[in-house]
């Protein structure tokens, strides 16, 4: 049952469906112009490895890895400019893949023999493996390239039925992943995911 389940170790591994929000706030010769806020679907999949810190307390801590896929296709984009914003008709699809590694503090709560609930909170650190378009080379040519660490937090709440686990969870970075002379941006996401335990 649960409890004889949770009172070990246990991996993990899951699919997520991670969507990616990237908020970008206009500067230097744009401030004042606002901010956007760029959506991008995507997908992960995820290792985790939990370790019981202390006997029969059902407080777990947990580390892992998430590799995350994030995508989107423009037609336009909006520029802002005194009169408004300007839309420029493009042909382009942005790219990123991103290692994600997240430490988090668990709880195991028991509803009844086979269901349990889950809340969890850490701190991530994430590796910008890939981040391009059409135009990368063009733009970190003039803009810079843009940071390929960042560090972060999340949480969340995962439910259980014996070894398979359906929750959801949020993360955001503190650093920016873009910072230039034009706009400086930071990368948050949500995450609904499938796992199994053993």
């Amino acid at each position: 049952h649960i409890a004889s389940v949770m009172a070990q170790d246990f991996h993990e591994i899951s699919v997520r469906y991670s969507p990616m929000m990237l908020d970008m706030e206009w500067q230097g010769q744009m401030e004042g112009y606002g901010a956007r806020t760029e959506r991008y679907n995507g997908f992960a999949v995820g290792y985790k490895r939990g370790f019981e810190l202390w006997e029969e307390t059902n407080l777990y801590a947990v580390a892992g890895a998430t590799i995350q896929w994030n995508s989107k296709k423009y037609d336009h984009i909006d520029i802002p400019t005194e009169s408004g914003n300007q839309s420029i008709l493009i042909d382009d699809r942005e790219n990123f893949l991103n290692v994600v590694i997240p430490l988090s503090i668990m709880y195991h709560l028991c509803i009844t023999e086979h269901v349990g609930l889950e809340p969890f909170a850490g701190v991530q650190g994430t590796w910008h493996a890939i981040a391009e378009d059409s135009y990368s080379n063009q733009y970190q040519e003039a803009y810079g390239k843009p940071n390929k660490f960042a560090f972060g937090c999340h949480a969340g709440l995962d439910i259980t039925y014996d070894r398979f686990a359906i929750g959801g969870g949020y993360q955001m970075d503190f650093t920016k992943f873009d910072d230039n002379i034009v706009y400086y941006s930071k990368c948050s996401r949500w995450n609904i995911k499938l796992a199994f335990r053993f």
